[in-house]
């Protein structure tokens, strides 16, 4: 919950709140209710959700009628059409108060103190015995993280090594963004690994210097609350890795909306940029292509390829806001570029995230360019993946090594998740590189050792079938790399769903 306070700290809160759905007809005043509650420290709370079993699955529109009295200016506050979702029975939104020193309404009308009940399901029952209209609600004290909130946890290496974690925002009440950080940063820079929205499922993977209390940090925008999904994938060892900031903080490089580091990107196009480290080193770079005046896609090269490869690292349309991370060596001017498809133009945000020395990677081709190993669609590598199936490519690099490849789940039969293993890993974690439905098109990096046959190996989830494209972007020695778990296979850190 985003509180806005004026005057003095005020511990009574009054609200008229009223629901409708958005897409159907629900029956007249069916979902309405009015009434006042409190809780007893509403700092332990990050947000408040009202249970509604009247309610079925949708979302709703609502409105808040937020009280002033003259002490507050007079006159009434009105938020209108703040999204609503309703997830298992729960009505979740986003509130911002507006509150009266004295808790008096615009006719002056002070209403009591409303203490909210403990139960012995840990809900709080909430009620007002003034409104004849009012059902039943608990209000849940849930372990969403909220507007500029921020959820640290721990990872293998040691401080000052790099952590690749993959992140997924999920059920998210609005959209937003959020980043991951070195625990040691206290103000994040203006950056973001995630964008996310009402109903979008967008992993992507992010790197951050491990802080000086062992643990990464994701940072949430202050727009809305969303339940977050982190999956540990490794570690790169300090003395390979060069941060894009002394503090280990993503340094954004271009936002073509404002002119920074360049215009829009025609088709076709190529936009360069510098980055920390030298020649031959491999940049990471957050690519998030926006705005975009139709579909197509791009990839992050060396600026001395002249010729990119058929490979993509970003897929985009009109509307679409979907980042993904990308690698590529840095080319003997001290640039990479990002390489436009011919289909349309579009807008760039680039944020250089840290760079990987080049005596600790090998690049999947000799110019450093992708190599794209897997297109289902055309039947290289493989046909399409069905549930529960597995596909396994070679990869440059030795055994030990890890390999980085761009994941692109496509022509998908229905809704489902896929990771990245050695060929080693015979039982998949719970964890997941990629998430998919019918219609998307949505690519992500997924880190894996290779195995003792020198192959990685695509996992698809119990759900439906898929076809792939599998990019190797290029492989991280051993030596400058811990796993996440000894096996290699990612370690699930955070799920904020199940607390």
């Amino acid at each position: 919950m985003r509180r806005l306070l004026r005057g003095s700290v005020l511990v009574s809160v009054a609200l008229v709140v009223m629901l409708a759905m958005t897409t159907a007809v629900s029956a007249a005043g069916d979902d309405d209710f009015a009434g006042n509650w409190t809780a007893p420290d509403l700092v332990d709370f990050r947000e408040i959700t009202y249970r509604f079993e009247s309610l079925g699955a949708g979302v709703y529109s609502v409105r808040v009628d937020i009280g002033q009295s003259a002490a507050c200016g007079g006159g009434h506050e009105t938020l209108v059409d703040t999204a609503a979702v309703v997830v298992a029975g729960v009505l979740h939104f986003d509130l911002v108060l507006v509150l009266c020193a004295d808790g008096s309404m615009a006719d002056g009308t002070v209403f009591p103190d409303r203490t909210a009940t403990p139960q012995s399901d840990g809900t709080l029952l909430v009620f007002s015995p003034s409104a004849g209209d009012l059902r039943l609600v608990r209000g849940v004290a849930e372990n969403i993280i909220g507007p500029i909130g921020r959820v640290c946890f721990a990872v293998a290496g040691s401080p000052g090594d790099a952590a690749i974690v993959n992140l997924t925002p999920v059920e998210a009440r609005g959209a937003g963004n959020g980043q991951l950080i070195s625990s040691d940063v206290v103000t994040p820079p203006v950056a973001s690994n995630v964008n996310y929205g009402v109903g979008t499922v967008d992993p992507n993977v992010a790197v951050a210097k491990i802080g000086t209390d062992g643990e990464v940090c994701y940072v949430n925008s202050k727009h809305t609350s969303v339940h977050l999904v982190a999956d540990h994938l490794g570690t790169i060892a300090a003395a390979s890795y060069t941060p894009a900031t002394v503090s280990g903080a993503p340094d954004r490089k271009v936002d073509t909306r404002i002119g920074k580091g360049g215009t829009t990107v025609g088709p076709s196009g190529r936009l360069c940029f510098a980055v920390a480290g030298l020649p031959g080193d491999a940049a990471i770079v957050n690519l998030t292509p926006v705005q975009a005046q139709g579909a197509g896609n791009g990839q992050l090269i060396s600026s001395d390829v002249a010729t990119p490869p058929v490979a993509s690292n970003v897929n985009f349309g009109p509307g679409t806001i979907d980042p993904n991370v990308a690698v590529a060596p840095i080319g003997t001017d001290g640039k990479v570029c990002y390489s436009n498809s011919v289909h349309t133009s579009v807008d760039l945000v680039a944020d250089h995230l840290g760079t990987i020395a080049a005596d600790a990677y090998t690049t999947a081709t000799p110019s450093g360019a992708p190599d794209r190993k897997v297109d289902t669609r055309t039947g290289k590598g493989g046909p399409i993946v069905g549930p529960s199936g597995r596909l396994c490519f070679a990869a440059a690099g030795s055994p030990g090594d890890v390999a980085l490849v761009n994941l692109t789940p496509v022509l998908a039969q229905g809704s489902g998740n896929g990771q990245l293993v050695s060929s080693d890993v015979t039982s998949p974690p719970v964890a997941s590189n990629v998430n998919y439905g019918p219609g998307s098109v949505d690519p992500n990096v997924a880190a894996a050792l290779i195995g003792t046959d020198g192959k990685v190996c695509y996992a698809n989830s119990v759900h439906t079938s898929v076809h792939l494209i599998a990019d190797h972007l290029g492989t991280i020695a051993a030596s400058a790399y811990t796993p996440a778990t000894p096996g290699g296979a990612p370690d699930r850190k955070v799920d904020t769903r199940i607390g």
